[in-house]
């Protein structure tokens, strides 16, 4: 996702990237940015700090707080005459800061290398093992019940890698959407292997979750593939 208020710099940013194969979510204000995330599993994002009255500092706070997305890798662009106040303001590593006016190439390979050393799924960008488990961690160390839904994808009919993957991006969105509606702000989104996945929820919304994402996953892909359950209390 590109967050960037600057209109021609956020364009010249999506048609470059959506030209090197990447799908592009673009923001131009904060709110918009934080719907976005909300609703879809990202691998990235390219934040524009730029203007001194923009809420940069609000939209990174609450995504690097936010269960569901503080493990997104960010990558700043900041002007060179602001840079020291910015990255002192926001607490920023200077390894994920790039300096603007950039090379648009080098700020392509900066993000490859990012992404190479992401602990999420390649092609959903959800969470996996070492972020689950840490979480797992967590939760069987709070007071309050929660509870582990394993789902894992059983294909019923015979499907190419693309359609495979097309499979994997819609469960992914179903998740995250249906979380959002149904769940709280604690609940954790994770995929343990290409076709398991898991939330780990409070008691009183498990089961609507549950039905929903078997609800909606049924009716994106019929007859192709179904969902099998277990739960486990932690």
């Amino acid at each position: 996702m590109i967050i960037e208020n600057d209109i021609d710099m956020s364009k010249m940013l999506r048609i470059y990237f959506n030209s090197q194969g990447y799908e592009v979510f673009v923001a131009n204000q904060g709110q918009d940015a934080l719907n976005i995330c909300r609703t879809r599993s990202l691998g990235i994002i390219i934040f524009g700090v730029s203007s001194p009255d923009s809420d940069s500092y609000q939209v990174y706070s609450a995504l690097s707080s936010n269960i569901r997305t503080r493990h997104i890798p960010f990558v700043f662009l900041i002007h060179m005459s602001g840079q020291e106040r910015k990255i002192s303001e926001l607490k920023l590593n200077t390894e994920d800061v790039v300096v603007s006016p950039f090379n648009i190439e080098k700020l392509r390979e900066h993000i490859e290398r990012k992404l190479h050393g992401s602990l999420t799924h390649p092609v959903t960008n959800l969470s996996t093992m070492k972020l689950i488990e840490e979480q797992l961690n967590i939760a069987k160390h709070v007071t309050e019940h929660r509870l582990l839904l394993y789902c894992n994808i059983r294909r019923t009919a015979a499907a190419t890698p693309l359609a495979e993957n097309e499979i994997l991006i819609s469960l992914a969105g179903i998740l995250y959407e249906t979380i959002e509606t149904y769940g709280g702000p604690n609940d954790f989104i994770g995929q343990s292997s290409d076709n398991d996945f898991l939330v780990i929820t409070g008691p009183q919304a498990a089961s609507t979750i549950r039905d929903m994402i078997t609800q909606r996953f049924n009716e994106q892909m019929g007859q192709s593939a179904s969902l099998s359950w277990r739960q486990v209390n932690l």
